[in-house]
């Protein structure tokens, strides 16, 4: 028998332990203590994360979804069971309630249709969208409203659930106006249409023309991002018409209209946008003629001058003035070489004994020149 440690031996004779080599091998185990195992792993379900970034924007009779897939798993892992993406839809007459489930499927759409591998591991994300029609046979209160979301299948037809719920109102998008016409005028750009007709009227909904400018370098007005600006706007039934007084000189725009449908509770369904019109707003317009010319000579014993003041323009693109004189029946001649940048001038080339006859023209910055003025004269002493 092997020599054992005697402190070792007397504790193992204490606990009642046998004093064999295969006894006190077990014996040391057990002081040090057994091996411990991890809890066994569960096998991935398998569900995709569901969809949190669900976005529906309506245009006319057109709803556009827009929306992210990831292959993340619920459970943390990578998702590659991909079954079909399913977009669903529900119409509510009043109030909208959550979808509790995917009732009315409108598409079931492959991963892979949408841009997604299948056997990829690594994170992998697509921006998907979908364009639904709204339905003819639809509630159209002013409180009618459809619910969308979108849920994401595994190849086995289990899913987590829904994503995110969006809500679109189902009231009645108008068509475009016809006819949309525009005119450059001296104050700006006059914007001409046919009026829309309403087949039934809505409690609680309201209608408006609402026209769009858009700098022509960023593309058709009418895609309703950032870059157009409301020119006019005009509630239904009260006229076919607006001057755009903001629109900028020979700068090129697009002009488009569309009737917008307001509810009560301040969301807007945006009609359809008409056909664009290009345009350049070409000043060849000349600021008011000058009123109000006084002609003023000097008195005896002073340096001989004819004083001119007339009343200012107030054009906002105004630039100066031109100052013109004749002798009795002689032509007009224009005295100032530069423009006249106040409305007043002296005439200091005169000559004593004779009489002048002056009239003033209005200058804009693309040197468009008014008619002139009414005749002031004035005899030097």
């Amino acid at each position: 028998m092997p020599k054992f440690n005697s402190k070792l031996v007397a504790k193992y004779r204490r606990w009642g332990l046998p004093l064999t080599v295969t006894g006190l091998c077990c014996g040391l185990v057990w002081l040090i203590g057994c091996a411990k195992t991890a809890p066994p792993v569960p096998p991935s379900l398998e569900l995709a994360k569901p969809v949190r970034d669900l976005t529906a924007t309506r245009q006319g009779n057109r709803v556009l979804l827009r929306f992210s897939l990831t292959n993340h798993a619920t459970d943390g892992g990578s998702f590659r069971a991909w079954g079909p993406v399913r977009i669903c839809r529900a119409e509510f007459e009043a109030k909208a309630e959550p979808m509790v489930n995917c009732s009315t499927v409108l598409a079931a759409l492959r991963g892979e249709d949408l841009g997604l591998k299948v056997h990829q591991k690594e994170d992998q994300q697509v921006v998907a969208t979908f364009e639904d029609t709204v339905p003819a046979a639809r509630p159209t209160g002013a409180a009618a409203t459809a619910v969308y979301a979108v849920e994401v299948l595994n190849s086995y037809g289990r899913s987590a659930g829904l994503g995110n719920q969006v809500t679109v109102p189902l009231a009645p998008a108008l068509a475009a106006p016809s006819e949309f016409h525009a005119e450059v005028v001296a104050e700006g750009v006059a914007l001409t249409w046919q009026p829309v007709a309403l087949e039934a009227s809505i409690a609680n909904v309201n209608y408006e023309y609402r026209i769009e400018r858009r700098d022509a370098k960023l593309g058709q007005s009418g895609s309703g991002d950032a870059a157009a600006s409301l020119a006019c706007v005009v509630p239904l039934g009260t006229g076919s018409r607006c001057l755009d007084y903001g629109t900028e000189w020979e700068k090129p725009v697009v002009y488009a209209i569309r009737v917008a449908t307001l509810l009560p509770d301040r969301q807007v369904v945006m009609g359809e946008v008409s056909a664009p019109i290009h345009m350049l707003a070409h000043d060849i317009f000349p600021p008011g003629v000058p009123q109000g010319v006084q002609a003023v000579a000097s008195g005896a014993g002073q340096q001989v001058f004819v004083d001119l003041t007339w009343t200012p323009d107030t054009d906002a693109d105004l630039t100066g003035y031109n100052v013109y004189r004749r002798e009795d029946n002689g032509a007009f001649t224009k005295l100032n070489a530069t423009v006249v940048a106040q409305p007043s001038y002296r005439d200091d080339e005169v000559t004593g004994g004779k009489k002048y006859f002056y009239v003033i023209t209005a200058l804009d910055v693309r040197a468009n020149e008014s008619a002139k003025s009414e005749e002031a004269s004035e005899t030097v002493p």
